[in-house]
């Protein structure tokens, strides 16, 4: 039998096989091409000096064929210093070249002084989180993960086990919007000033300091928190502001005050059939001292209506944590929305 290597990616030639990795392993189970350049060299920039992550990469060869790659991930952003990510796992359909990838990952993150490992995570939670567990017969949003189903089996079978479930939920044009939110949306109206902001097109510094702040308020107590650096917000606005459709960014202000956010992404992943949706609600929030004010529905009711002036005839609600009982309930009883996707995050503690 041909020898299992697993080799740490150091050269420019390493990085272009660990792009080539992907696109072979998905180009025989017949899924959708995707950019694998472009995460490819996001994660070598961030190998190579970012204030914020240390990252190293590995390919797994099978003599000289190139049959699996994972990268180890430390940011210092996330709330639990014991814990690295392990993220950009692909791997052939083989349970030993699983093992060995992730031992890999989780000697790295040891040596970082790290006891805990979760993933995949790449490179962050406000990027590709998770695999996809449920849903495969329709493609996700292109930030979204979407791998071969036995993914599944290889991390469980290696000793992983699940940390977070994650959802994706279906909403149709046809859904109505429900009455009471109508009376709540006249009653936030009345009490509050209250005004919806599209901030693509405003000064970008000081939307960069907005969006990063009302971001991070809203979305402080999610599992698996990592801020959105101002870098990263500026990144944000910059895709918003020369899209075609720079109204898909807003967000709630009240009194004057910024108040909650909505980031609405267009699909524009490859090989998308009529019936994938084609644009996803990514983020609606709200900072704590706004909530239960009925100041949900403005930022609801805006999402809604500009999807159906998109002419989209459906659309994609995520991630939702599994355990966020409140916004599960908003979703599923109040919008009636089905489930679409499952994803889940897997954990496991590093030996020492």
């Amino acid at each position: 039998m041909t020898l299992l290597t697993i080799r740490e990616v150091d050269s420019r030639q390493d990085w272009r096989d660990f792009a080539q990795v992907k696109e072979k392993i998905y180009s025989k189970t017949g899924y959708p091409e995707e950019d694998v350049w472009e995460e490819t060299r996001n994660l070598r920039v961030l190998s190579q000096g970012d204030p914020y992550r240390q990252a190293a990469a590995f390919i797994a060869l099978q003599g000289e064929e190139m049959i699996g790659r994972i990268a180890a991930i430390v940011d210092s952003r996330h709330q639990s210093v014991q814990e690295g990510f392990f993220g950009f796992f692909e791997c052939i359909k083989d349970q030993q070249v699983a093992r060995e990838l992730l031992m890999a990952a989780a000697e790295k993150l040891k040596s970082w002084g790290k006891s805990v490992m979760l993933g995949p995570i790449s490179p962050s939670t406000n990027d590709k989180v998770g695999i996809m567990v449920e849903g495969f017969d329709t493609l996700p949003h292109q930030n979204l993960t979407y791998n071969p189903p036995y993914y599944q089996q290889l991390l469980e079978n290696c000793g992983l086990t699940k940390a977070m479930g994650l959802l994706s939920y279906l909403w149709r044009h046809d859904m109505p919007i429900p009455n009471h939110f109508f009376t709540l949306e006249a009653r936030a109206l009345k009490r509050y000033d209250a005004a919806i902001v599209f901030q693509a097109k405003g000064d970008l510094r000081q939307e960069t300091e907005i969006l990063t702040e009302v971001y991070n308020e809203s979305l402080k107590n999610n599992w698996g928190f990592v801020p959105l650096t101002p870098e990263e917000a500026r990144g944000i606005l910059r895709q918003y502001r020369f899209s075609p459709h720079p109204e898909l960014l807003f967000r709630l202000d009240v009194a004057g005050e910024p108040a909650g956010i909505c980031l609405l992404q267009p699909n524009t992943r490859p090989g998308l059939k009529p019936t994938d949706p084609q644009i996803r609600a990514a983020v609606l929030g709200l900072k704590p001292q706004y909530r239960n004010k009925g100041l949900s529905t403005l930022l609801i009711i805006k999402a809604i209506q500009i999807v159906k002036e998109q002419g989209c005839p459906t659309a994609e609600i995520s991630l939702i944590m599994e355990n966020n009982r409140t916004v599960r309930g908003l979703i599923e009883k109040t919008l009636q929305c089905p489930v679409l996707h499952r994803y889940q995050v897997y954990r496991t503690e590093i030996s020492t």
